[in-house]
This record gives C-alpha cells, structure tokens and sequence, in this order.
C-alpha cells in the first residue's frame, strides 16, 4: 500500500512570545524538518520533498517500529552528551551517532499492526 503524500505546516516566528490555550507550540530544534513515511521500509521527505539519503540508520531504526504503516511529522536533530542540537553535524553530512533524536510533532496517519 502506497502512503500519501502531505505537507507539513511551516512555522511562524513572532516578534514576541505568548501564551494562549488555543495555540500549540513546540521547541525549536536546530535540525531538518521531515516527514518519516513508514510502511515496512521508512523514507524521510524534507518539505521541499526531497528524499533524505544520508541518514540511513535513523529511516533504518524507523522502518522497524510496533506499526504497518504510518506518517511522522518529526526534525532530525543530533544532540550533544549535554541535549544540545549539533547542526553542524547535519550540515557536513557525517553519520548521525549515538546521540541523534528524531523529535516527532504528530502521527498524521497510523495503523497499528
């Protein structure tokens, strides 16, 4: 079964921060943006939809969760021994180590197995 494609809302940034029970916020990490489609294999797609092939072992570590299939909204970031996002890391492209999180927003589509 092919999984649909979906476009992820992009963020806004505001001049000020506030607080207001109708609004959801989430923390910013200093990673890529990408949408983990998970249907026996897992494909991480950037906003622009372009595959993400040089993290092998996080869509690897995906494709094996407790689900048929499913749609992640997350970032890839790699984090420091102190949880600090590593962009630079990301950037030039070296391999995600022990420390690399994929801090996922909303499931937008599940199906248990």
């Amino acid at each position: 079964m092919s999984l649909p494609r979906v476009q992820p809302i992009n963020p806004t940034a505001l001049a000020e921060p506030f607080d207001h029970i109708d609004f959801l916020f989430e923390v910013k990490h200093d990673g890529f943006r990408a949408v983990a489609y998970i249907n026996g294999t897992c494909e991480l797609v950037s906003r622009k939809r372009n595959v993400y092939k040089s993290f092998p072992q996080l869509a690897a570590a995906m494709a094996v969760l407790s689900v048929k299939s499913a749609i992640i909204d997350g970032e890839i970031v790699c984090l420091d021994t102190e949880g600090r996002s590593q962009f630079s890391q990301l950037v030039q492209g070296l391999p995600l180590q022990s420390g690399s999180a994929y801090p996922a927003w909303k499931a937008m589509s599940r199906c248990r197995s």
